[in-house]
């Protein structure tokens, strides 16, 4: 789940601005700026702003929570098409938010694992460096498999060619090919990464905590 969840994250950090770009061109400006702008902040305050509800509910329903939002507005956004911007303009803003919002909860159920391996197998030190060493050997190599993937794609639909000359080159065909494919990248990953996750996560079974802060806070940080 942690290495899908840095796979889309890394996905949005990296392609937002040149997918707004290329297919929201009838925004302004200050416009786009606010969108790249926002997805930036937006992350922070919702995680801030949570705090209060992953200690009713517990992180385990927040997570799961996002990864429902992401499959409606994937969904809802493949039905209207590419045509409705505005609507493209929300989706793109409230899926990066939320992958790197949720991002920053997996410290938490991290945290929980080592509390349960403590409990379980009685342990007189929790194997913080071993749980946060392994999770980080499974998930870094995310960080660079998302470039490599979404490029490998879009390169079939000459993407390297918009790269080289910005697309001086390309007839209006090929450009709407591209930007076809682009749309597609948008909703079918972070899609198809969430009905993953949702999987994987019913099985975590550490449900009953509701700490916002965890008691291992100060491991190795995991979104870097």
């Amino acid at each position: 789940t942690n290495f899908c969840q840095i796979l889309v994250a890394t996905f949005w950090a990296n392609f937002l601005a040149i997918f707004g770009d290329q297919l929201l061109p009838e925004l302004s400006s200050s416009l786009r700026s606010l969108l790249y702008g926002s997805s930036t902040l937006l992350p922070r305050v919702i995680v801030l702003m949570s705090s209060g509800i992953i200690r009713r509910v517990g992180y385990f329903r927040v997570i799961m929570g996002s990864f429902i939002l992401e499959i409606i507005m994937c969904v809802i956004m493949l039905t209207c098409g590419i045509e409705y911007k505005s609507l493209m303009f929300v989706h793109i803003l409230i899926c990066s938010s939320i992958s790197d919002a949720i991002f920053s909860l997996f410290n938490l159920c991290l945290s929980d694992i080592i509390d349960s391996d403590q409990v379980l197998y009685k342990r007189r030190t929790p194997l913080s460096s071993m749980v946060y060493g392994t999770n980080a050997l499974f998930t870094k190599p995310a960080i660079s498999i998302a470039p490599v993937l979404i490029v490998s794609i879009l390169n079939r639909y000459n993407y390297n060619t918009l790269q080289s000359d910005g697309g001086a080159s390309l007839s209006d065909e090929i450009l709407q090919d591209l930007h076809g494919a682009m749309f597609r990248v948008i909703c079918l990953l972070p899609l198809s990464l969430a009905v993953v996750r949702i999987f994987v996560w019913g099985y975590y079974t550490i449900r009953k905590s509701h700490d916002s802060q965890g008691t291992h806070p100060n491991g190795p940080c995991i979104n870097t």
